[in-house]
Parts: structure tokens; C-alpha cells; sequence
């Protein structure tokens, strides 16, 4: 059966929990043999940081209506049985006028091409 992108996730997240538990058990076997100096300390304690620190960004773009929230919720939910974010929503930007928008206007050659 395939895996699921929530379930990939999940199994990262038990992954990266392992690594660090292997790294502590490491700091701990080099301090009780005494081979612990500082430069592998400072090493090991900025392996430890990255790994609890790091987050895993993934950004989703297009233009309106294009079936971004459908995705999301087909990648991410699926599992639930229920959708998280809504299918259909009322345009914000992509209907109000520009003249009045802190948006940029797209460059007239954009422009004509659109419509």
C-alpha cells in the first residue's frame, strides 16, 4: 500500500527522535570514556540544535482558483476524512482594483495577454 505524505512526515519526525537520542547516547559514551574534548562537544551540541530547530517549509503557489486548498487537503488530510481548508473562498486581491490595492499592477504586456 502506498504511504501517505502525512504518514512520510510522521515517519521523519521519528527518524529525526531517533538520530537525536543516538546523539545524546553518543555525547554520553564520549564523556564516560573521557574522549570528549570541546571541539567534538561543540560539534555534537550544533548537530543537536540543527536537528531540533529545523523546519521542514513547503509553500504552495498559483493563481487564484487553481486547486491549491484541494491539494493541500488531499496531501495532508486525506487521513482525517475531512477537508481542513475550504474548496471555495471570495477573491481578495485577485478581484479588487488595483488603483486602490497595495498590490502591484502587472506590466501592461502581462496585461494584454490576460485578457
Amino acid at each position: 500500500m502506498a504511504s501517505s505524505f502525512a504518514s512520510s512526515l510522521d515517519a521523519l519526525g521519528l527518524w529525526r527522535a531517533g538520530l537525536g537520542r543516538r546523539l545524546d547516547d553518543f555525547n554520553h559514551f564520549l564523556a564516560q570514556h573521557d574522549l570528549a574534548d570541546p571541539a567534538a562537544a561543540e560539534a555534537l551540541d550544533t548537530l543537536r540544535r540543527g536537528l531540533v530547530n529545523e523546519k521542514l517549509v513547503v509553500a504552495f503557489v498559483a493563481e487564484f482558483s487553481r486547486g491549491k486548498s484541494e491539494l493541500i487537503n488531499a496531501i495532508f488530510f486525506a487521513d482525517t476524512g475531512r477537508p481542513r481548508l475550504p474548496k471555495r473562498s471570495t477573491r481578495f486581491a485577485a478581484g479588487s482594483s488595483t488603483k486602490n490595492s497595495s498590490w502591484p499592477s502587472l506590466p501592461s504586456s502581462l496585461a494584454a495577454s490576460r485578457n
